[in-house]
């Protein structure tokens, strides 16, 4: 393909983006962090209600005519499900606020946090800029391939299906070693980007920073020269200036005629 449907070929920009996704990655985690000290919370707030689930086994024991084991294990089973409910929203609300991460720096900035460090930008595939449609979808498959794999790896293990967790986590970490891989690879574009039609860019976005200040500064410092050889010259002409030159050069009259004197 040619024209405007050619797709652009990346910079050479693969460890910078494997660096940015660290980063990315990084502040996932440290939510994730966030949301386990609230599960454990809102858990260790369930566990003192076992008053009420032992209320609830000894009507069921009485209603039940002392079924005592399958009492215990109806309400075993209540608390565990409570539990995993608890578990299951955590992991849920992880998903969606690495989502509303991306999909937030993305329409803001075509960068998230860890492009903006490593001076790198998101764009289409085919075009300079990066449109809605894009970013959305860009936002989404990033939120999958980053932590939703291992969410639902992780939600597989809490129902139970070890089998299909395992296999879940192998593929979350195929996924992350293939993404890197292709990122460094000579096209330069990730498993994320062939997905969502994206490609990511240097945006010397720092250089430009420091040539404005720069350029900037530069004639801030000539008029600051220039300003301050009028201010002395205006001084030098003033009536103070003038009567400080006349006694700067009767003084060095006098210094001179002491020095010519001493010297007969």
């Amino acid at each position: 393909m040619t024209g405007a449907m050619a797709v652009r070929t990346a910079e050479p920009v693969g460890f910078r983006r494997v660096a940015a996704r660290s980063i990315d990655i990084g502040l996932a985690l440290g939510v994730a962090a966030v949301i386990v000290a609230i599960s454990h919370w809102r858990i260790t707030e369930l566990i003192t209600t076992w008053p009420e689930y032992a209320e609830l086994g000894v009507r069921g024991a009485l209603g039940w005519e002392g079924e005592v084991i399958e009492t215990g294990r109806v309400v075993g089973l209540q608390a565990l499900d409570d539990v995993r409910q608890i578990v299951v929203q955590g992991f849920v609300a992880l998903v969606v606020v690495v989502l509303a991460y991306h999909l937030t720096a993305l329409l803001w900035r075509d960068r998230t946090l860890g492009h903006l460090v490593l001076d790198l930008r998101v764009r289409d595939a085919v075009s300079a800029g990066l449109g809605r449609s894009r970013a959305v979808r860009r936002a989404l498959t990033s939120a999958v391939l980053d932590i939703g794999v291992y969410v639902a790896a992780w939600l597989a293990l809490v129902s139970g299906r070890f089998v299909l967790g395992a296999t879940l986590w192998v593929i979350a970490v195929a996924v992350l070693l293939i993404d890197a891989m292709l990122a460094c690879g000579p096209a330069h574009r990730s498993l994320t980007d062939r997905l969502s039609g994206t490609a990511v860019e240097r945006a010397d976005l720092h250089r430009r920073s420091l040539a404005l200040v720069r350029d900037g500064a530069a004639p801030v410092a000539r008029q600051s020269v220039v300003v301050s050889a009028d201010a002395a010259r205006r001084a030098l002409d003033s009536g103070t200036g003038r009567r400080a030159r006349a006694a700067g050069a009767r003084l060095g009259n006098r210094l001179a005629d002491g020095y010519r004197n001493r010297s007969r």
